[in-house]
């Protein structure tokens, strides 16, 4: 599903944040979850769409001949 959010060209030059630092995984955090002081960093949603379809290839439905040809 990020795939299709990153190639709409309104999204795609947007620029991202997430609330604190990603995860270990590197998921973005749940706002529910992070302290309302946490401060904004820029996220690499293209990065992370591409990292989502190499790892969870059964579920990039959006994906497939899209995104990560396009990047690689």
């Amino acid at each position: 599903m990020t795939g299709s959010l990153v190639a709409l060209p309104a999204l795609a030059a947007a620029s991202w944040v997430s609330l604190g630092a990603t995860t270990k995984a590197g998921h973005p955090r749940h706002p529910l979850y992070v302290a309302g002081t946490t401060p904004l960093e820029p996220f690499d949603v293209a990065a992370y769409a591409v990292a989502q379809e190499r790892e969870n290839p059964r579920l990039t439905g959006d994906f497939r001949g899209g995104l990560l040809a396009k990047l690689e």
